[in-house]
């Protein structure tokens, strides 16, 4: 730590993180002392000869202290009634350093930037994909949202519920599901469910199906119709 850059890094943050007098004072005396221990990442003094440093009551010097505790300039480490506690100092300027980097970084502007568009979906759309399915890219939330404008959010989580139940945990499935929808003039969840019981019929249907049926729907010319048989 640097004692003029830490007292300047110090008084920038006050602009935004403001402390009570006593605090003030409270975290001069313990960067002096730190400064005169070596710049130590912990170390331990009296209660007694800080609340004299620092020129403040008993009273006064526990919450001054439990301010800076809480705000983030220091941490407190209590030893018990006969032993000096144990004080680390936060680098104010250090953390200032590091806001100033990240905050107009590319990455944290991207990062950002992803996180917005993420938010347009629907946090229940959002949750049931994040959890069943995968990440929600920013192209999956702009789709997902384009197709609740297109057709409404309830067809959408019907789709994404159908995927979970195939297994088909890609939004391509998803996707052409909608597109199938869209297509077909559905608008309504009780249309798909409508579709869905007619698909299971005529599959239970053909599944019913001897072999003769299935190649004489083929046009199989060897499969005569009963009754239409040939005399010899």
């Amino acid at each position: 730590m640097n004692y003029l850059k830490e007292i300047n890094a110090f008084y920038n943050q006050l602009e935004v993180n403001p402390l009570s007098g006593a605090a003030n004072s409270l975290w001069h005396a313990l960067l002096h002392i730190n400064n005169k221990a070596g710049w130590k990442k912990e170390f331990t003094v009296a209660a007694s000869v800080l609340s004299s440093k620092a020129g403040l009551s008993d009273g006064t010097f526990k919450r001054a202290r439990n301010e800076l505790k809480e705000k983030g300039y220091i941490i407190h480490k209590a030893r018990g009634s006969n032993l000096s506690a144990v004080y680390q100092m936060i680098s104010v300027q250090t953390i200032m350093d590091y806001s100033n980097f990240h905050k107009d970084s590319p990455l944290v502007k991207q990062k950002k930037k992803q996180k917005e568009v993420v938010l347009v979906v629907s946090p229940i759309l959002h949750s049931f994909y994040d959890q069943n399915i995968g990440p929600v890219t920013p192209f999956i939330a702009e789709s997902m949202k384009e197709w609740c404008e297109e057709l409404s959010e309830e067809l959408v989580m019907e789709a994404l519920k159908i995927a979970v139940r195939q297994n088909k945990l890609f939004f391509q499935y998803i996707d052409g599901i909608l597109r199938q929808w869209q297509q077909k003039g559905v608008t309504r969840l009780a249309e798909v469910k409508e579709g869905v019981q007619s698909h299971n019929k005529e599959s239970l249907r053909d599944r019913n199906k001897s072999i003769f049926d299935k190649l004489r729907e083929k046009g199989d010319p060897w499969i005569t119709v009963p009754g239409t048989e040939l005399n010899n």
